[in-house]
């Protein structure tokens, strides 16, 4: 990308980010004045999330999606808050004295900087270290990246795509792909789509620090915990490294609990629409958030009437909650349903035997698709295999919370003649869900992912399971605000020794860089100890420099990002995809007037996909898999001659990729009757000529003759 290129886009990113930025921030002054620090910030984040989501949504809806037609809608929701949002009448900062307040010992301050800083400087490595990384994952590079590019260039949602045969990912929720959008609209390159999602990450430990906070844990303990959770390999992986979109799920949900278990205490209607808001984004992120969103609804619905609020109260509020989830995340149950006339594809509904909406069988689900819930019986099954997957998944995370959650279930039975804290029926509530969703995770296909009797796969889906470890650790919260400081001491340190070990056994970094980042952050405690009581610099002192000198430091900032985002950007598209695989580098360096592509055949998920790098470096390529679509909504491989070359006709690609690969064992069309390379003896006799060729792939493109 040249620099007029770069420049011609930056102001796009910056309006459309800045606007809704300023949109958010409008109306958290302005109505949420009773919330304040990480409470605050994740309403923040939660409001500027769904003001970009809804400026990508609307011109993308009316099927006219560009960066010029995103970037007008933010500045118009600018607009719209700040001419129409009114001030609030309430007073100020929140200071319930209901809200418990545990005080914290100077060795729980320190060891909460030392795990902070550590966290933080782990981060700051990684992001570095990754930041010209192109992800390559399955899901990343075999739908969300290309369900972004096509979308970006039909200019519309509605397009039911898939490139990944046998896989329903297409009729997934698209919210996560439209966060990468946004970041791929104002140049039509990815430079910065990789790094999309590192935001959501970060907020994921914020949202669960405030969780932990307002059920009475301390800041130090609640400083430890939230991290913990946020470092576990399948969070950090999937959001650090492969592109995927689970983050954003994992922040927005935990957000949504945050304000359900807020409003309890308040009874605000902003906690409750907060709320609506944050799970809407959940909800329309992962297939998995439909499930967890309405768990947890149906739990607090539940646990308001056990409270003896009264039912019409509670009808009233579940209304508001959930008509803000489907207004906010429920677009692609519509889309579905225009499109495949089922609203939950791929999920089958009956009703007494009549079927409502119908679907497709899943051929994959029969191979690799079982359930926890399968493998009760097998205790070996347990010890063998699921042990180390929830090892490589986890790690220690899991131990800690499984024990805090037991320790709380022992202080609220001893609690129970007299539960005089409000906050007691909160917990006994959030360990009722811990269970609860701990069940439907196990019961969710492709938890036991692998072959019968053998879930060598099971850590992949583990990520299923975090909304239960959401809620544990704000039972853990709970459980620090009522134990002594000693016991609170050693939650605490378990919490950071826990971390430790996720960052360590995960595959991000090695170990050695993992050790070193929280040394440094024993020195910077260490540091702290010696500074004392010592005042730091504050809001005080930034007001004693002046205007001026923050103008000057804000432009002096302005400039080194606009400068690092042209660094960045060149060094990310100088090898973009490039190296990794010839047959794909044939396709993306012969890219540049733009072709269509077409995709067949069998290929390993050992290497590059190699669907999104067919797209070309400026995603000017149409990319399309050369397969059969069974009922709108499952794209399947085709085994026909005849209909192959009638879809080759129809396509007519300028170049074509094959897979030289034989199917898998775990492959449905593993026991399909034509031959593994039948689709390269087609291709080439309808004239397409071998140009290009891999261990992997082979490349051909359409003869002159």
């Amino acid at each position: 990308m040249s620099a007029s290129d770069y420049l011609v886009g930056l102001p796009f990113l910056l309006a459309t980010y800045g606007s809704t930025a300023a949109a958010a921030e409008i109306v958290v002054r302005r109505r949420l004045p009773r919330f304040e620090g990480a409470t605050r910030a994740v309403a923040w984040a939660m409001l500027a999330t769904a003001g970009l989501l809804l400026a990508c949504l609307a011109p993308a809806a009316l099927t006219v999606l560009s960066r010029e037609s995103v970037t007008i809608a933010a500045l118009a929701i600018l607009a719209l808050v700040a001419a129409f949002v009114p001030a609030s009448s309430s007073g100020g900062p929140d200071g319930d004295p209901s809200r418990p307040q545990a005080a914290s010992t100077k060795a729980e301050r320190l060891l909460a900087i030392a795990g902070v800083s550590g966290v933080c400087l782990w981060l700051a490595y990684t992001a570095v270290r990754y930041r010209t990384h192109e992800p390559v994952g399955f899901d990343a590079a075999g739908a969300y990246l290309p369900t972004a590019a096509r979308w970006l260039q039909e200019g519309s949602i509605w397009e039911l795509a898939d490139w990944v045969p046998n896989a329903f990912y297409g009729s997934g929720p698209g919210h996560g792909s439209l966060i990468v959008l946004s970041a791929l609209l104002p140049w039509e390159n990815d430079f910065l789509s990789h790094l999309a999602i590192y935001p959501y990450v970060i907020l994921f430990a914020v949202a669960l620090y405030a969780l932990a906070r307002e059920l009475g844990a301390p800041r130090t303990t609640a400083a430890l915990l939230g991290p913990m959770l946020a470092a576990v390999p399948v969070v950090v992986q999937p959001g650090l490294v492969d592109g995927l979109l689970d983050p954003v799920m994992y922040s927005s949900f935990t957000a949504g609990v945050l304000f359900l278990v807020r409003h309890h205490r308040t009874a605000a209607r902003a906690d409750l629409l907060i709320a609506g808001l944050a799970l809407g984004i959940c909800f329309g992120t992962k297939f998995y958030g439909y499930t967890s969103v309405a768990a947890v609804i149906a739990l607090w619905v539940a646990a308001r009437l056990l409270g003896r609020v009264s039912p019409a109260t509670v009808a009233r509020q579940t209304l508001a909650v959930g008509g803000v989830v489907l207004a906010v995340g429920g677009i692609w149950m519509l889309r579905n349903w225009i499109e495949t006339g089922n609203p939950l594809m791929p999920v089958p509904v009956s009703v007494f035997g009549l079927t409502i909406f119908d679907a497709p069988p899943d051929p994959q689900r029969p191979i690799f698709g079982f359930t926890l819930l399968e493998y009760l019986d097998q205790p070996s099954v347990w010890v063998d295999t699921l042990a180390h997957q929830f090892r490589i998944a986890i790690g220690l995370p899991l131990i800690v919370l499984a024990a805090a959650v037991l320790a709380a279930a022992v202080t609220l039975l001893r609690r129970r003649r007299h539960l005089s804290d409000r906050s007691d029926g909160i917990a006994l509530a959030l360990l009722a869900a811990v269970v609860v969703l701990t069940v439907v995770y196990a019961a969710t296909p492709y938890t036991g992912a692998g072959p019968e009797g053998d879930p060598l796969a099971a850590a992949i889906n583990v990520r299923y399971g975090l909304p239960a470890a959401i809620l544990a650790v704000g039972v853990a919260g709970w459980l620090a605000g009522r134990i002594g400081p000693r016991s609170r001491l050693a939650l605490g340190a378990g919490a950071l020794v826990a971390t430790i070990d996720a960052l360590r056994i995960g595959p991000v970094t090695a170990a050695r860089p993992v050790y070193a980042c929280f040394a440094l952050g024993a020195v910077v405690a260490v540091g702290a100890a010696l500074a004392g009581d010592r005042k730091l610099p504050g809001r005080d002192s930034l007001a004693k420099l002046g205007r001026p000198a923050l103008v000057a430091a804000c432009a002096a900032l302005v400039i080194v990002g606009v400068t690092g985002g042209y660094v960045l950007q060149r060094a990310f598209n100088d090898d973009r995809y490039v190296g990794q695989d010839p047959a794909l580098d044939y396709v993306i360096l012969n890219s540049g007037d733009g072709r269509t592509v077409g995709v067949a055949g069998f290929y390993s998920i050992k290497g590059v996909l190699p669907i999104y790098p067919a797209f070309g470096p400026r995603l000017q390529n149409r990319v399309e898999v050369i397969g059969r679509s069974v009922d709108d909504a499952l794209l399947r491989r085709v085994e026909r001659r005849r209909t192959f070359l009638g879809k080759l006709a129809r396509l007519e690609p300028d170049l074509l990729i094959v897979g030289r690969d034989a199917p898998s064992i775990y492959d449905p069309d593993h026991d399909r009757r034509t031959p593994p390379g039948a689709e390269l003896a087609w291709a080439q006799s309808a004239g397409y000529v071998e140009v290009a060729d891999s261990e992997r792939f082979i490349v051909l493109q359409r003869s002159p003759a």
